[in-house]
This record gives C-alpha cells, structure tokens and sequence, in this order.
C-alpha cells in the first residue's frame, strides 16, 4: 500500500434481494443467471470473464469471496495504521467491515439499504471526509460525479476530491475542486481512497 494512504474502500453492487428495483434492468442485460454460474475458489482461471459477469449470481458470489479472503488473510499483509474498508459483498448486504492491525470489526454506522455502489460511495466518502483532507475515487459510472459535484460544493467532501473513471477503455481523471488532476501524485498528505463495483477487480 502506497505510505501516503491512509484507508482503502471496496464497495460492491448488493445483489441478495429478490425483489430489487435493479431486477428489470439486470434482466435486460443478461444478467440474471442467464449463463454459467461458477464456483469461486481463488486457485481457478476464469475462462471468460465477460460471461463471467454477465450474471448476478457470479458478481455476487465474487464478491463475497473477495471481501471473506480480505477479512481471512489481510490483517497479516496490511501496515500498521492502515485499513480496509469492505460494503456490499457481505451475506447481510447492508453490513461494513474495516480491517486493520487489530482485526476485522463491523462499521455499523455506514451500513445502508442502498443497492447499487455508486451512491453507497458518496455516502462512504461523506463520512470519510471528515478525517481525510484528500480523497481518490475510482468509479466506472460518471453519474458518480454529478453526486460528488453536488456533495462537494456543499461542504460535504474533503478540501481536495480527485475522480477518475474508465469511460469504453479510457481513462480520465480529473478532480472535483480544481483543474489539475496530477497534483495529488506529488504532495505527500493521508488519503483516502475509495472504489466501487466487482467488475473492476481482475481475478
């Protein structure tokens, strides 16, 4: 972990109700277990990661597996003052685990009944504001960035908000308090960062 982060949040999309407001639109993208669900175990290749995807039984159970092997193994790899925040990929959807050098313990003033990722991160990087003075968000959907825009010109965010997204193979940065989205690699300061979505973790 790079020394100048403080704190590294994975949110993922919740995908553990049956009667989701998502579920029209899963459908229509192919994603309701149209395809191969596959048993994750963490020693397999994944023949083809875009069917991979394609269903919600899969995103979901990557997800779980992926926030039970950081809980399970990463309190040996983490540096001191250090921490791991996990949503969204608990068997209880609306639950928060933070892993640090002590263990892993529950955050149960960020739980939510939000579904989808993106929104569940403007609320993570909301509280997180308060003792980060810079935070990095990674996020696929640009809609993130009318919330941060909005949030941020209320006070709501750090001082300094950097965003980037992979936007049909390419990346874009830019920041939401300035024009100039390189500054962050050059100061040396705690951050906070923030990332959502499965779909963005290669296996």
């Amino acid at each position: 972990m790079d020394p100048s982060i403080d704190v590294v949040t994975l949110i993922f999309d919740r995908y553990d109700r049956e009667q989701s407001i998502k579920s029209t639109e899963r459908h229509r993208r192919g994603m309701m277990d149209s395809g191969f669900n596959y048993q994750i175990q963490g020693n397999r290749d994944v023949p083809n990661y875009r069917n991979f995807l394609k269903t919600s039984t899969n995103k979901a159970s990557l997800a779980s597996f992926i926030c039970q092997y950081i809980c399970d193994n990463g309190q040996d790899l983490l540096p001191a003052d250090k921490s791991v925040v996990l949503a969204g990929g608990f068997e209880d959807g609306e639950g928060v685990k933070v892993l640090n050098e002590v263990g892993v313990s529950s955050l149960e003033g960020l739980y939510s009944t939000q579904e989808e990722a993106d929104t569940r991160l403007v609320l993570h990087a909301i509280m997180l504001s308060r003792d980060h003075p810079r935070i990095i968000i990674r996020c696929d959907d640009t809609d993130v960035l009318v919330l941060l825009v909005y949030y941020w010109s209320r006070g709501a965010l750090a001082d300094e908000v950097y965003a980037c997204w992979a936007l049909r193979e390419i990346r874009l940065k830019g920041t939401i308090h300035t024009c100039s989205p390189y500054q962050y690699q050059t100061r040396q300061s705690s951050m906070q960062v923030i990332t959502s979505r499965a779909c963005s973790v290669r296996m």
